[in-house]
């Protein structure tokens, strides 16, 4: 009786083991398929970006415009609009969608590491986790870093975790069309310096004056 219950364990056992495995395998593809979905939205987000600003630089040299309620618009302001509206819109679905659903599953693999702790080969997903933030170098991404990121483990460890290079990655964009949109308003409707100089007077040519000619008495 006692032989049974040993092999009963061992049979529970094995079966445990082979729904780890493919558990753990199954949570990492889905962690994989999430990541590539993310970097895809970047790319996309980096090909429209460039085409704008390529868009904007051709809008402004031939000066279009279109009519808006009446008035006459330059498509120079249409367009960082747009800009501003579309990346906004890349961010929200990267962040607060995909990326969501990606710490889903790492908080999944990580509460499977926990549970066995006897297996340190699980231990991929602490792994990437511990080796993903970086610290925040250079005067430059430190001044990006207190303008445009919210995260709170920047201020706490200063360094970048994922939430934060994700700020890093779309707010800068997004203000720089803010930045394109005021300067094409100013170069549309400040009034233009005009030369207060008069211009040049036209010079007249004095005709040569000739005396009458003398009538000839016959």
């Amino acid at each position: 009786m006692a032989n049974e219950t040993e092999e009963s364990k061992e049979i529970d056992r094995k079966d445990e083991l082979n729904l780890l495995a493919v558990t753990w395998k199954t949570t990492i593809e889905v962690q994989q398929h999430f990541n590539e979905i993310s970097m895809k939205i970047k790319t996309a987000f980096v090909t429209v970006v460039l085409a704008l600003f390529a868009a904007q630089g051709f809008l402004f040299d031939k000066k279009s415009s279109i009519e808006l309620f009446g008035a006459t618009v330059p498509l120079t302001i249409v367009l960082p609009i747009f800009g501003m509206i579309g990346a906004y819109l890349f961010y929200f679905v990267d962040r607060f969608w995909y990326h969501r659903l990606l710490v889903g599953s790492v908080n999944h693999a990580l509460q499977i590491e926990k549970h066995y702790p006897e297996f340190p080969m699980l231990r991929l997903t602490s792994a990437i986790g511990d080796a993903s933030p970086i610290e925040a170098k250079g005067c430059l991404t430190r001044i990006l870093g207190k303008i445009f990121v919210s995260d709170y483990r920047l201020a706490r460890d200063g360094k970048l975790h994922s939430d934060a290079k994700m700020e890093l990655f779309y707010k800068p964009i997004i203000a720089l069309f803010g930045l394109m949109f005021v300067l094409a308003l100013g170069v549309a409707f400040l009034p233009h310096h005009q030369s207060n100089t008069p211009p040049p007077a036209a010079t007249t040519t004095s005709q040569p004056t000739t005396s009458p000619s003398a009538t000839s008495i016959p």
